[in-house]
């Protein structure tokens, strides 16, 4: 069996908490001209994305796209959806071109259509409980990603 990843999300982050060309200054040995730097300093909200804060679980290259969105208020009741993670901000800071395991990431997630109706109850940043309310995965895997969920594995 393979390497069954998910993305946990578990609040939102307003756009004035996301870090701008001043912050990365203060990083002296920052490059500037990286990919994900340059893509991400260019990058305009749109009004199918949605900034979203994570502890990310798993090592996950991005862009990563994903099909299935679980409510662990309603797991059986999940939604089939067309995302994308556009950008991945490790500690809320540095764009790069991964979600590392166990840091805290801010994440630009597009939709194809729409944001879905059920991520208006996330709270923001400042105002949660960081617990994971929605999570990311694969059709294919969703129940045996609500099991990892539920245990804690």
């Amino acid at each position: 069996m393979y390497n069954i990843k998910y993305v946990p999300l578990t609040a939102t982050v307003e756009l004035k908490k996301l870090p701008s060309m001043k912050i990365f200054k203060r990083f002296s040995k920052l490059d500037l001209k990286t990919k994900e730097i340059v893509e991400y300093l260019n990058w305009e909200k749109s009004k199918n994305e949605l900034v979203i804060y994570c502890r990310a679980r798993f090592d996950i290259e991005i862009p990563k796209k994903y099909n299935y969105l679980i409510d662990l208020n309603n797991p059986l009741e999940g939604i089939v959806i067309h995302s994308e993670i556009k950008h991945a901000l490790w500690n809320g800071v540095i764009p790069l071109n991964m979600m590392e395991e166990f840091y805290h990431t801010f994440l630009i997630i597009k939709f194809k259509n729409s944001i879905p109706n059920c991520l208006n109850s996330l709270v923001g940043i400042d105002k949660s409980d960081l617990k994971i309310r929605f999570a990311l995965c694969d059709e294919k895997d969703k129940n045996i990603v609500i099991n990892k969920i539920k245990n804690n594995d």
